[in-house]
């Protein structure tokens, strides 16, 4: 996986997201990455409902900081507010999440099946457009 190859580069999908062109362009985790991180929590909540899918989720989550980390500048020392790692932490999340619903046979929601679709391309998709809207989200994509 060329985790992040294409931060900035357009993509087919422009016309349909927010696009953000470089790290500087984010606003924080409070822009748009809240609710994406609260759907997150709540799918986890859900369905990580043993020990051995927590243990499971813990694992493919620590390979894709592992593997994603390296192509970003992550920074130990920084926290959410430092773009690339919440970039990271985030995809790692993505991944989790889709890795248990595809074990316990569980359908993918569609907004998780959109983030992955940017990751699997190389970007990044840090959360929603803001104000939110109740149909038709755009997500925010570096």
């Amino acid at each position: 996986m060329a985790w992040f190859a294409h931060l900035g580069e357009p993509s087919p999908w422009d016309q349909m997201c927010v696009r953000l062109w470089d790290w500087s362009d984010w606003g924080g985790p409070e822009v748009g990455t809240e609710q994406l991180s609260c759907q997150a929590q709540a799918i986890h909540d859900q369905f990580v409902v043993t020990d051995s899918l927590s243990q499971y989720f813990d694992q493919v989550t620590k390979e894709v900081v592992a593997a994603a980390r390296k192509t970003v500048p992550f920074d130990d020392e920084e926290d959410a507010w430092h773009a690339p790692n919440t970039a990271v932490w985030m995809a790692a999340w993505c991944v989790g999440l889709i890795s248990v619903l595809l074990t316990i046979d569980t359908a993918v929601p569609p907004d998780l099946m959109e983030q992955w679709a940017w990751y699997a391309t190389g970007h990044w998709p840090s959360g929603y457009e803001e104000p939110l809207a109740e149909v038709g989200q755009r997500l925010i994509v570096l």
